[in-house]
């Protein structure tokens, strides 16, 4: 008994007050939660119309708020999701120029079990069957594809008229190799997007856009050598007057030479403007007050090749470009010597003692 009035006292005087200890007397311990099941998700996109993988895409999963961000071979994975039915779609920059969604069917993850998506993007052939009307004179069955939109607003831009030139080269027994210009239009739609259908694959081209005093830079585009291509680009146009040759969009870089122990001191200007900078010893170099829009770098170096690099310029955010230069090898013209027999000396038999090694100047 004494032993138990000790342990009374004590734990009262450790505790406030009667309905404190009342409450600890009464109390009982909570009942485990139960823990809920789960399964997975794995996944990967495929992009078909480059035959490669689409990395740095933005995967979503519906119901559950979950987003994802594909690797550099295109894989996502959720781990640990509560059983139930999800959707997976797929945002991507290539996604909106081609202006396709991309995303599954809803379907259902069941506990302690995982759950394989493969999406992947159309190919060429079957996006161009449903862009492209069939044209009996078209030049050949690939397309340059995309959409035009404001650089500030990122609006899209109707009505706007969005050519593409190139040189066409023909050769027959006739004529022998012609090259023939060429240039093909189309206009934007009520969404900015648009469509050049039937050209003909392995060309270099440049695609512009323009409305009104507004133009874009000429892009140089290479449409590949399958016999079906697709390029696809989003153009950015400006509202402004293209004859300003200033801005509020800023770019930085830098210029790598190849084979150079230094990168310092190449050109690099922004083709139609007076805007001309050199890099430094790094290579680095920073352009600003730039016009907006879609416009085209020129960088060069004594001694290596010129290069020309399309760049989207914003007063959104600075951009930020990698410009390679390869070593420049000259290629001298070859020369030929042509030799033309001397009559008199075949009369006299010359040309035949030399050939016979008679080296005698005069015969008797």
């Amino acid at each position: 008994m004494k032993a138990v009035r000790v342990f009374q006292i004590a734990a009262m005087l450790a505790v406030p007050g009667p309905g404190v200890l009342l409450a600890q007397k009464t109390a009982t311990p909570p009942a485990p939660v139960a823990k809920q099941p789960t399964g997975q998700i794995v996944g990967m996109v495929l992009d078909s119309l480059n035959g490669t993988y689409l990395s740095g895409a933005d995967v979503i999963v519906q119901g559950a708020k979950v987003t994802l961000i594909t690797d550099s071979v295109g894989r996502f994975r959720i781990d640990s999701i509560p059983a139930g039915t999800y959707q997976v779609g797929v945002f991507h920059p290539l996604l909106d120029t081609l202006g396709i969604s991309l995303a599954t069917q809803p379907f259902r993850v069941g506990a302690d079990s995982v759950t394989s998506v493969v999406l992947s993007v159309p190919s060429a052939s079957t996006i161009i069957r449903g862009e492209c009307p069939v044209r009996p004179r078209a030049q050949g069955t690939s397309a340059v594809i995309g959409h035009v939109t404001d650089p500030e607003t990122l609006q899209p831009v109707p009505g706007a008229e969005v050519s593409i030139a190139w040189t066409q080269i023909e050769a027959s027994k006739e004529s022998g190799i012609h090259r023939s210009p060429r240039l093909v239009f189309d206009s934007t739609d009520a969404a900015g997007k648009f469509r050049i259908c039937g050209l003909p694959n392995s060309m270099q081209a440049t695609l512009q856009a323009k409305r009104g005093k507004s133009v874009t830079a000429e892009i140089p585009i290479t449409v590949g050598d399958a016999e079906t291509e697709l390029f696809a680009r989003t153009l950015l146009l400006s509202r402004a007057d293209s004859g300003t040759k200033v801005g509020n969009a800023t770019v930085s870089g830098r210029v790598i030479l190849e084979n150079s122990p230094t990168n310092a001191g190449s050109r690099v200007e922004v083709v139609g403007t007076d805007v001309v900078v050199l890099t430094n010893e790094k290579g680095e170099f920073t352009l600003r007050n730039l016009p907006s829009g879609s416009q085209v770098l020129l960088a060069r170096h004594l001694g290596w090749g010129a290069n020309a690099v399309p760049v989207d310029l914003s007063s959104r955010e600075p951009k930020q470009v990698t410009i390679k230069l390869a070593k420049y090898v000259a290629v001298i013209e070859p020369v030929v010597v042509t030799a033309r027999r001397i009559a008199g000396l075949d009369k006299v038999g010359f040309t035949q003692r030399k050939k016979s090694g008679d080296r005698c100047l005069v015969c008797v």
